[in-house]
């Protein structure tokens, strides 16, 4: 498939730190990246999220991180922990506006993945116990999902078990205060590589 999309060459983005930014206005969703340190939002398709070869690492050897693939195996890992020269991509839900949404949260869930592996979205706790947002390998459906906080900022470990090019699919829910009512953004597709 064309990760150009639109025919506009699109900016990779390999190091220093990008934000999946949710954001609420006007009584809609959008979905887009945000470069903070240029103080600029970047439309999905205007961008690809690249792993360098420093992103590849060993399958731990430990059952709970059965979802990256076998022991021993290797893995592309943009990591939750920045680190030099390694992008370090976080989940924003800074310009969501308190007292809109039921739990002062919304759902970004994980829709689809077209790519040669599986992708999955985790942290890792103080006691190196993994907590699996997303896991495409397992099928994908309505427990592939992450809890944006209103006002919130947080990085995870973005987990890509073979080398290639991934179109991997979002989705935000949110239920309104006023009226209880479901809200959803359009579906879109983040480009990583």
């Amino acid at each position: 498939f064309d990760i150009r999309g639109s025919g506009v060459s699109p900016e990779t983005f390999s190091q220093g730190e990008i934000d999946l930014e949710v954001t609420f206005e006007n009584g809609g969703f959008e979905l887009a990246l945000l470069d903070e340190v240029n103080e600029r939002e970047i439309k999905a398709s205007d961008g690809i999220l690249a792993g360098v070869a420093a992103t590849l690492e060993p399958v731990p050897d430990d059952p709970a991180f059965g979802f990256l693939g076998g022991s021993g195996g290797r893995v592309f890992i943009l990591p939750q922990d920045e680190q030099e020269g390694i992008l370090f991509l976080g989940i924003a839900g800074d310009e969501l506006s308190s007292g809109v949404f039921e739990n002062e949260s919304v759902d970004l869930q994980l829709i689809g993945v077209r790519g040669p592996g599986n992708v999955s979205l985790y942290s890792v706790d103080e006691f190196g116990e993994p907590r699996v947002f997303f896991n495409s390998g397992d099928g994908i459906d309505s427990s592939d999902s992450f809890p944006v906080s209103v006002g919130g900022h947080s990085h995870q470990n973005w987990g890509f078990t073979a080398p290639g090019v991934y179109k991997v699919a979002l989705q935000a829910f949110g239920t309104l205060v006023a009226g209880s009512e479901r809200v959803q953004s359009e579906v879109v597709e983040f480009a990583f590589e």
